[in-house]
């Protein structure tokens, strides 16, 4: 629902989905449990070993007795809304269940650098300033100091090239920032980036890409740009926009070129999805096709990503819900049949990761919220053939804000959501 307040979540291998307070027992999938009510799903009782033991009804897609669904255990899977079945194993990144801002975090976001995950959320504990954090191997650590934005934000980005975080983001002044962290304290990269232009507050993306950064963003006029730091400077790359109207822009480097996917509404039709990479001299058009308009779900985000040489596009569409795209022969192709990732469902924070040519999506599946056990957030995955869950999340909180990650060199998957606590839990999962 939402106008519940989120509390962020940070998950790598999905997490079971009973909606109820346990932990698996890593050593044979077993899921703890203690007296009191509703400490273990249907169909299961909490033995005197304080495990969950299955009582005489079908064990769910297999496994043995106290391996359970969506827990590493004999053949335990997870299973959830549209039929689908799939991956197990999700823990806690850090104590628990991975809990790493109780009561702070109203929004927030993860990326990895070389094994290590890294958090940044708005901090209502600090006025709603951007704090960042790093999981040190045991627990949860400041990067820096907490709230170290000069206002609260409202819309951001993270990213961490080789180590070093950086942070893009709009906030009470409306202008767009970037922030890193040079192993001491957190400083600007270059000064406030277009000087007079406001900005729309989600309409931005930002990289870093042979230790250069690079932004895209929508100026007050619509005119979308992508610059990058030359100096102490922001400048157009290419010495000019992209677009005289656009929105929702999404960055990556694909065949060694800098490249924008964005919804442009410069000639007669709306949000058309395009896609330009900057060939060192001018931009030039991959792709732009009037069968696709990119929107944004509520909270959502475009993203574009290359695994194994293909670029692929995830995004929102309000006929399909949650679209993946990729780029064949220069025309755009849909991974699977349309609409099949949420089958109807009304849907938020659509997002998305490819590893070794593996699509992933995620998402909070507001036609959930009603269900005895909710499966509110999703993550789903394509096999080759069809769209299938990955794993789903209930919570007796209402679940927002659901971001998905990827750690590039090893495919560990990271998801991240908040309930109405404003907890913030990481978890991990293997691909």
């Amino acid at each position: 629902m939402r106008s519940l307040h989120p509390v962020l979540f940070l998950l790598t291998v999905l997490t079971p989905f009973f909606g109820c307070t346990y932990k698996a027992e890593p050593a044979d999938g077993k899921q703890g449990c203690a007296a009191g009510p509703k400490q273990c799903p249907d169909g299961y009782v909490c033995g005197s070993d304080n495990f969950c033991h299955h009582s005489g009804v079908p064990l769910p897609q297999g496994g043995s007795d106290g391996g359970l669904p969506g827990i590493n255990g004999a053949g335990g899977k997870a299973t959830g809304d549209a039929g689908g079945t799939g991956g197990t194993g999700w823990s806690g990144v850090g104590a628990g269940t991975g809990e790493i801002a109780p009561a702070r975090a109203s929004s927030g976001k993860i990326a990895v650098s070389n094994g290590v995950p890294y958090a940044a959320f708005s901090d209502s504990l600090a006025g709603g300033k951007l704090s960042v954090m790093k999981y040190s191997g045991s627990s949860w650590v400041n990067v820096g100091n907490p709230g170290f934005t000069t206002s609260s934000v409202y819309s951001f980005v993270l990213f961490v090239d080789q180590g070093t975080p950086y942070v893009a983001f709009t906030g009470s002044s409306s202008y767009l920032t970037v922030m890193k962290f040079d192993g001491a304290s957190w400083v600007n990269v270059g000064g406030t980036i277009g000087n007079s232009y406001s900005y729309y507050s989600s309409s931005f993306d930002f990289i870093v890409s042979g230790g250069v950064p690079y932004i895209a963003f929508s100026d007050s006029s619509s005119q979308l740009h992508v610059q990058y730091l030359s100096g102490t400077l922001w400048v157009d790359l290419g010495g000019t926009y992209v677009s005289s109207n656009g929105q929702y822009p999404a960055l990556t480097v694909y065949n060694g070129q800098v490249t924008v996917v964005f919804g442009d509404s410069s000639g007669s039709n709306y949000n058309v999805l395009t896609v330009k990479s900057f060939n060192l001299t001018v931009w030039v058009t991959l792709t732009s096709t009037t069968s696709w308009t990119i929107g944004s779900s509520y909270g959502g985000t475009t993203s574009v990503t290359v695994s194994n040489g293909i670029l692929y596009i995830i995004f929102y569409s309000s006929t399909y819900g949650p679209v993946v795209l990729q780029l064949s022969g220069g025309v755009l192709v849909s991974v699977g049949t349309l609409g099949s990732i949420s089958n109807g469902d009304d849907v938020e924070y659509v997002s998305g990761v490819v590893y070794n040519g593996v699509p992933y999506v995620a998402f909070d599946d507001e036609s959930r919220d009603s269900d005895p056990e909710p499966k509110a957030a999703t993550v789903k995955y394509f096999d080759g053939t069809s769209w299938q869950l990955f794993a789903g999340y209930p919570d007796t909180c209402d679940i927002e804000n659901t971001y998905l990650a990827v750690d590039p060199t090893g495919g560990s998957l990271y998801f991240t959501y908040t309930d109405c606590k404003y907890a913030m839990t990481v978890q991990v999962a293997s691909h």
